[in-house]
Formats: C-alpha cells, sequence, structure tokens
C-alpha cells in the first residue's frame, strides 16, 4: 500500500540543517521519505527534499526551512572542498540545479538559494506553508521543532521532543549522511552570523541581488556596498510601467495560460518578440517572459491543473528576472533565452533604462 502523503519539508539544497530535522523528526517516530514509494501500510507520512514540484500538492502542508544564505552557502561550499576552486569562483559559478528540478534555475548559488525560497514564500499565498530559520531553531530548539510537529499534523509531548533533540544533537540515530565532514555542517544547528568571521568584502558583495532581497524580507542582517534591499520594494510597480504593448502580452499569456494552451503561449511570446521595434529592453521583456513561462512549465505543467500556483510562479519570475537584469548573474542566465528569441540587448541598456548602478563582477 503507498504511503499517505500528508505534508512536506522543503529547503534550499545547501546546508541549512534539513537532515538534522529530519533526524530530529524520526527520532519522534515520524515516517519520513526522500521520495514518493511505496513503502507498507503507514497512515500518513512527511516528505523532504529541495523541490519545486511539490508545489503541485497544495493539498500538502508544507514546511519551509531557511537559514542565512551567507552561512548556508559557505557551508556547503566547505564540504565540498575536493572541488578545488575559490569561495569567488564559486559563488560566481552558473549551474542548473538539478535537484530542485532537473535543468531548472541555472544560476549562481546565491541566486538559486533566493528563487527557491522566494519560490515557496510566494506558493504560502495560495498553500498552507509554515518558514522556520535554522537560526530559530538555534536559539530554542525545542519550541521551534514543536511547532513544526504541530503544524504537520502530529502530537507529542515536550519531553518527547527534548529527548529527540538532545539524542539527535549527541549522536544522530538515523545517520543520514554518516561522513562526519558533512555531519558537522548538515546535522548540528549552528550559532547565526557565521558569515562575518568567513567573508570578505568581495564574497558578500557577489552575493548581492536576489540573495539579499531574501534577506530582507527575512529579517537578516545585510550587510553589501551594493544593497538592492530598499529598491526591491518597489518591484510591483516595475510591471504597472511596462508599455501598452507588453500589457496586451502579458494578459494574452494569462488569458491562454487559463484556458490551457500552452504552446500558444509559446507562438504569442516569439511573435512579439519578432515585431517589437521600440527599443530593446521591450524585447528583454520578451524573453523575461518566456523564461519565467518555460521554469512554470517545468515545475508544475498545465496538464496538471494548478492554476493558482502556476500564475503565483509566473508572476514572481517575472518581477525577480526583470528587477535583477542589472545584475551579471542574472543577465548571463537569461543569454540562452536570448538566443532563442533573437533579442539583442546589452547589460547597459538595462542598466541605463533601470537607473540601477551595476553589481560587482569577481
Amino acid at each position: 500500500m503507498k504511503q499517505k502523503i500528508t505534508g512536506q519539508i522543503v529547503s534550499p539544497p545547501f546546508a541549512c540543517g534539513l537532515p538534522w530535522l529530519v533526524n530530529v523528526l524520526l527520532d519522534l517516530g515520524i515516517q519520513m521519505t526522500s521520495g514518493e514509494f511505496e513503502a507498507g501500510c503507514v497512515e500518513h507520512s512527511v516528505l523532504w527534499g529541495s523541490r519545486l514540484d511539490w508545489a503541485g500538492h497544495p493539498e500538502r502542508r508544507t514546511v519551509l526551512l531557511i537559514r542565512d544564505p551567507r552561512d548556508a552557502i559557505y557551508a556547503l561550499y566547505q564540504a565540498q572542498r575536493q572541488t578545488r576552486v575559490s569561495y569567488e569562483e564559486y559563488l560566481f559559478n552558473q549551474q542548473a540545479w538539478s535537484v530542485t528540478t532537473p535543468g531548472l534555475l541555472k544560476l549562481s548559488p546565491a541566486d538559486a538559494y533566493a528563487y527557491f525560497s522566494l519560490f515557496w514564500m510566494t506558493m504560502a499565498d495560495v498553500m498552507d506553508v509554515h518558514i522556520v530559520r535554522l537560526e530559530d531553531i538555534c536559539q530554542n530548539p525545542e519550541a521551534a521543532v514543536s511547532r513544526v510537529v504541530a503544524f504537520l499534523g502530529f502530537e507529542r509531548t515536550q519531553e518527547q521532543v527534548s529527548q529527540a533533540i538532545a539524542a539527535t544533537v549527541e549522536a544522530p540515530s538515523h545517520a543520514l549522511i554518516p561522513d562526519k565532514l558533512f555531519r558537522d555542517f548538515w546535522f548540528s544547528p549552528r550559532a547565526s552570523g557565521e558569515w562575518k568571521g568567513t567573508h570578505s568584502r568581495l564574497q558578500l558583495d557577489l552575493m548581492d541581488g536576489p540573495a539579499n532581497y531574501f534577506m530582507h524580507l527575512q529579517g537578516y542582517e545585510i550587510d553589501s556596498i551594493y544593497n538592492y534591499a530598499e529598491a526591491a520594494r518597489k518591484m510591483p510597480r516595475v510591471l504597472s510601467e511596462m508599455s501598452g504593448v507588453l500589457h496586451g502580452l502579458l494578459q494574452k499569456i494569462r488569458r491562454l495560460d487559463q484556458y490551457g494552451d500552452a504552446d500558444m503561449v509559446r507562438r504569442s511570446i516569439l511573435g512579439a518578440a519578432n515585431v517589437f521595434s521600440a527599443t530593446s529592453l521591450e524585447r528583454a521583456w520578451t524573453a523575461i517572459f518566456f523564461q519565467a513561462y518555460e521554469w512554470v512549465e517545468s515545475i508544475l505543467p498545465l496538464a496538471e491543473g494548478h492554476a493558482a500556483q502556476r500564475k503565483a510562479a509566473f508572476d514572481l519570475f517575472c518581477l525577480l528576472n526583470s528587477y535583477f537584469l542589472v545584475m551579471p548573474t542574472i543577465y548571463n542566465a537569461m543569454q540562452d533565452v536570448f538566443a532563442r528569441l533573437d533579442v539583442q540587448v546589452s547589460i547597459e541598456d538595462i542598466r541605463s533604462a533601470s537607473g540601477l548602478t551595476a553589481a560587482p563582477a569577481p
């Protein structure tokens, strides 16, 4: 008999403490699984992993576990030191984070962290999502874990929670990662703000942009000379200031998507990209629409429904890609779709039109 999945815990694919939390829940006798497979008769189970496509299950209660991205990314880098690249190179390296959704989000580590977290924060508007910060677990683990347990629909006493935490910290009984180096970084709740002693000025600047916007929303201390947090509050006005033609295209995309015609959406965007002659920035907007729609299709296929989640994700990706297109890492991530739509737009054009300064290159 298949397990009945009633909850899920998601976390960015970095050292955010997810295996530690999973071990605590296992010690509490809660059935955990990292995939949907048949495993006997279980009343209900909880999925855990770094997935975006699980947003296609709004009936499940979702816990989003986050951590200061500066600490989470650096901890994973330290655990993967065999990569033999400098931390600056690691921060600027763009890759497809296949652990989230295959081939999706070809971004730098900081951008991937932010896009993943902001996606699930946005899903909180259309499904039941409980956000937990690792820093809050460190400060009061019993209270934080108890809230997670209750949110997922389980009943455990305070004594049981305290015993499970103590047992997991001392010697995890369900060691998901047996290697000691990995266990040091993934299992033990650590103090917040470690980045202050590990990051140089350049390394902090390389984590600007979407990551700073995420940290601003979650109340983390921001330390960057290229601080986008204040300007990011103005993101909603970006769509309102588009030209009438772009507004019409956006409404057409939403209408066609509502009627279930993804191919027509793609053809409409391609057609719009070929006829725009006003500004290169308007042509760039068609690419932003196209990229956002392709990402949404990869995460939440139109054939499976999920209209509310699709709209929320599409709007989020449009806003993030448009606002942070001035950042070299986001601009570089758009190059494939620029080429597909034959859009010629330089980062200087975007900086000039946006009035924003550039973030530093490594």
